[in-house]
């Protein structure tokens, strides 16, 4: 399973770090260019991480595509990108629906809106709610969940 992240501030250095530091970290993690200083130190500090080199390349590698921007961007870095079908999206938008994500990702139907919790990274729980309207909070990193949906 390929993580991608969108988006290289903050959250994203927290869930990597805390991906990574988990008792089954996923193989491979893609993160964005866009902060050139922390993608090439998450690069440096996980043997997981590779930077791409251009947005397009981290969703074209990645199962997973995790969207890690700022809500006001989303229209201008995620309406260029090309989402398959087949990948999952998490999207850690502030005040930002599912519903308002969705034709921006297309034709990805599988999307999960999550709020991060403070302490990342150790990411033992994470709240979410999927497009079907289901809410819950996991209990287990979300390496241990690949291709799980949130549940009440």
């Amino acid at each position: 399973m390929n993580y991608g992240f969108i988006g290289t501030g903050g959250i994203t250095t927290a869930m990597v770090t805390g991906l990574c530091s988990a008792d089954s970290p996923p193989e491979t993690i893609w993160v964005s260019p866009r902060n050139r200083q922390k993608a090439n130190r998450l690069a440096a500090d996980y043997a997981a991480v590779t930077v791409g080199s251009s947005n397009q390349a981290v969703v074209d590698q990645s199962d997973v595509v995790v969207l890690a921007i700022l809500p006001q961007h989303k229209e201008s870095v995620l309406a260029p990108l090309s989402f398959r079908r087949d990948q999952a999206v998490i999207h850690l938008l502030a005040g930002t629906s599912i519903d308002a994500v969705r034709p921006l990702v297309a034709p990805a139907t599988d999307i999960v809106r999550a709020v991060p919790p403070s302490g990342l990274q150790s990411p033992d729980r994470c709240d979410c709610a999927h497009q079907d309207g289901l809410a819950g909070s996991h209990d287990a990193p979300l390496s241990r969940h690949h291709g799980q949906h949130a549940t009440a």
